[in-house]
């Protein structure tokens, strides 16, 4: 045997405990593996013990946004996209997207200009919501991205954008009363005159 063969062989040993030991022992460390052993064709997909793992961590594990990545990528490697792993996935990760989207567009910065709701523009959370699907290796459509869409609270998100104005607008004075205060009275004359 070489020394090749020998690591391969070890490999394969590895992807076979990891099977049977199920993903609670690895996390996300764990989907990746297994997905990299796929992609180097370590599991094939008539593999009984995998496909049964893969529609248990479709239809029961709870993921995570890390874990929905190599996930999809294998459900996308086997799975038509119609069938029932695919629109599965699908679901549970719109639902995902759609639970959390108002506090990510506002970690993101989505719509962060906007402060009435004339000024608001859909297309934002839209391109946002497409990028978020984009990170999958399933395909969704343009109602996928309308239903995450309306879940966005833009009322909040105006909101948080008006709450973060002020807060600025109070941290500038406070720097500015700070700043005079500590500094002489005729720098503090001179300073106001060279500003003005």
């Amino acid at each position: 045997m070489t020394p090749n063969e020998s690591v391969v062989d070890y490999i394969r040993s590895l992807v076979k405990s990891a099977l049977r030991s199920g993903p609670n022992c690895f996390g996300i460390d764990y989907f990746e593996f297994i997905w990299w052993a796929y992609a180097l064709g370590l599991i094939s997909t008539d593999d009984s013990i995998f496909k049964n793992h893969l529609r248990d961590w479709v239809f029961e594990y709870e993921k995570d946004m890390d874990e929905f990545i190599p996930i999809s990528k294998l459900v996308a490697a086997i799975d038509t996209p119609f069938s029932e792993l695919t629109v599965k996935l699908k679901e549970q990760y719109v639902e995902y997207l759609s639970e959390d989207i108002t506090r990510d567009a506002i970690e993101a910065g989505i719509l962060s200009s906007v402060y009435d709701i004339n000024d608001y523009d859909c297309s934002e959370i839209s391109e946002y919501v497409e990028s978020r699907f984009s990170e999958l290796a399933i395909t969704f459509d343009k109602a996928d991205t309308e239903l995450v869409g309306e879940c966005c609270g833009v009322d909040e998100i105006i909101q948080s954008n008006i709450n973060s104005a002020i807060h600025e607008d109070q941290q500038y004075e406070a720097y500015r009363d700070q700043r005079y205060s500590t500094l002489p009275v005729s720098d503090a004359i001179d300073d106001l005159f060279d500003r003005s």
